[in-house]
């Protein structure tokens, strides 16, 4: 999920934060300039959708392997288990 985040940051910086994480917690997460703080992040400051139905879709489609969630909710997430390993 991290190296996710990271690669759509690099294609659209403004973007991101939206897609990735819940609205009301970006302040918490960005700097002055409004890049991604990542000493500051934390799994509740992600959006479930992003790690559960992005996921869910990618896997029906083909598009990612069918690899478990990094967590069940926000709380118990875990963006360093998550992985997202493309079919090939």
């Amino acid at each position: 999920m991290h190296n996710l985040v990271l690669f759509s940051a690099e294609r659209d910086k403004a973007i991101t934060p939206l897609i990735f994480f819940n609205p009301e917690m970006i302040a918490e997460i960005t700097d002055d300039h409004g890049q991604l703080a990542w000493y500051r992040i934390q799994p509740h400051h992600f959006r479930s959708t992003t790690f559960m139905q992005y996921k869910s879709i990618l896997k029906h489609a083909g598009i990612i392997k069918p690899h478990r969630l990094g967590g069940i909710s926000a709380k118990s997430y875990n963006p360093d288990n998550d992985i997202w390993e493309l079919m090939i």
